[in-house]
């Protein structure tokens, strides 16, 4: 089957939670470095505080051209999921996935055409919740009724909080919140790459997940002080196959 000559991406995901403990001017200098440094086309940002000055700061981090998609998933609204990119958003939804009325748990869908890659690709930031696996199992599917079948290339990166008391009892760093998020989505079995907490990671539950037709060149983890996350961050050369090849709807005037 022909595919397409090779493209690069770079993404990454950073739960920046423990960055609303710092001070206004820290979070903005802070938030602006660590995505400078990471220098990738695109970012999930779960449980960002989206109203503030400093993330519309931040918003260039990745080019003055940065693109920005945001859940509102908290009661209050403000407060979700945050998807940066470099490139043209072409479509964006998103959806609380909430079963508890003080959570702040959901998804934001982009479609972005990077310029190499010759397809539209499908991007989900997503962050599960981090108490129940039988909640996450709800969660997980709820999105996928949300999204449907794919008929795109589809990334889905956050923080899936992929963990029990009893997978830590056998010693694993991760349940299988992750291979049940596979199955429903359509996805590829992932790599685990631990990182949480930021400075001795020993949970994997922060992920990059891909479908079938994007194959990694790399998969790395880029610890940080700003938050108690480390970022996880992938690389690629890929091909995309001619079958799955999807086009951007032409926007009406």
């Amino acid at each position: 089957m022909d595919a397409s000559p090779l493209a690069r991406l770079r993404v990454a995901t950073l739960n920046v939670c423990r960055s609303k403990f710092f001070g206004t001017a820290r979070r903005t200098n802070e938030l602006h470095r660590v995505l400078g440094d990471l220098n990738v086309d695109l970012v999930a940002l779960p449980e960002l505080d989206h109203g503030g000055q400093e993330f519309s700061y931040s918003t260039s981090s990745l080019g003055e051209s940065s693109h920005l998609a945001v859940g509102n998933h908290s009661a209050r609204g403000g407060r979700g999921v945050g998807l940066l990119t470099r490139f043209p958003i072409a479509e964006t939804s998103q959806a609380k996935l909430n079963t508890r009325w003080f959570a702040d748990k959901g998804f934001v869908r982009v479609v972005i055409s990077p310029p190499e890659f010759g397809s539209a690709i499908e991007v989900i930031g997503l962050h599960l919740d981090p108490f129940s696996r039988r909640v996450r199992s709800a969660q997980v599917q709820t999105l996928a009724a949300h999204l449907g079948p794919r008929t795109m290339p589809r990334i889905v990166l956050g923080d899936l909080n992929a963990m029990t008391a009893r997978a830590f009892v056998l010693g694993a760093d991760h349940d299988d919140t992750v291979a049940e998020l596979v199955s429903a989505l359509d996805l590829k079995k992932g790599d685990a790459k631990k990182s949480f907490p930021s400075r001795s990671p020993i949970f994997a539950i922060d992920w990059v997940l891909v479908s079938r037709e994007l194959v990694l060149a790399d998969l790395t983890v880029v610890q940080t002080t700003f938050t108690d996350h480390a970022a996880v961050v992938a690389f690629w050369p890929k091909r995309i196959r001619s079958t799955v090849r999807s086009q951007i709807p032409a926007k009406s005037n």
